[in-house]
């Protein structure tokens, strides 16, 4: 059996005999990519295979939200993420990109602590997909909040610079809550955004996607009255480039 191949049996559910058959060839691997320096062949296969791996399961916990369970479970609690999930669940590419997203940071930290630091042993009881998995669970939280804003120009609500001004002035006005569709900027609101610092653009963003000014600031790691002043930079950008614009 090569090294690589050692980790094939190392994914979904698994009986206790095909468990314990996957501990010992993940075993094998680690002990012979130890002695190879973690490079060559047989660890760039082996790290495919684990990484191809995290991605589906990453993916299937995230559509049954079992991701953000296991988040708050952890004391990691992913802040408002009903908004996000429907999106996840409407578009494969978003799933997919995050999936990723996750999993590669995931990686550098796995492959720090779980190999390098031989901080994993057959005896936990985990394989290292599982390990991995774990890890993946950890990092999730930070590349969800990185991913969230990117999602708001597909969608089906054309944001122009007088319904912005309503948003930022009624923030239901557009949002209605978390059962709201998203939307995406015409050419002029998306301009304007643009030329507001990022913390501005975020904090717009997120208010567009449903999110109250206190779970904002949970999500920004800023206060609730710094939500506030944001969106009244906003607002003052959008009134003086847009003067008379605002809704009655």
């Amino acid at each position: 059996m090569t090294t690589a191949g050692a980790l094939r049996g190392s994914s979904g559910p698994e009986p206790a005999d095909q468990h314990a058959l996957n501990l010992q060839r993940d075993g094998v691997w680690v002990l012979a990519v130890k002695e190879a320096g973690y490079s060559g062949e047989p660890f760039d296969l082996g790290a495919d295979l684990l990484i191809g791996s995290a991605v589906e399961r990453v993916k299937a916990m995230v559509l049954t939200g079992r991701m953000f369970d296991e988040c708050a479970r952890l004391g990691r609690p992913v802040p408002s993420a009903t908004a996000g999930l429907r999106q996840l669940r409407a578009c494969p590419s978003d799933l997919d990109l995050l999936a990723w997203h996750v999993v590669e940071r995931a990686w550098a930290r796995f492959l720090r602590d779980a190999l390098m630091s031989s901080k994993w042993n057959p005896e936990g009881g985990a394989t290292l997909v599982q390990w991995l998995v774990g890890t993946c669970i950890q990092e999730f939280k930070d590349s969800y909040k990185q991913w969230l804003p990117g999602y708001l120009r597909r969608s089906d609500i054309l944001v122009d610079p007088t319904s912005m001004t309503e948003l930022l002035t009624n923030p239901s006005g557009i949002a209605a809550g978390r059962d709201a569709p998203p939307f995406y900027l015409d050419e002029e609101a998306e301009d304007l955004l643009e030329q507001l610092p990022d913390i501005t653009q975020q904090t717009v963003v997120l208010i567009a996607l449903g999110y109250s000014k206190t779970e904002v600031a949970a999500i920004l790691g800023i206060t609730p009255s710094a939500v506030r002043s944001q969106l009244a930079r906003a607002r003052t950008a959008l009134d003086e480039r847009y003067p008379g614009r605002r809704r009655a």
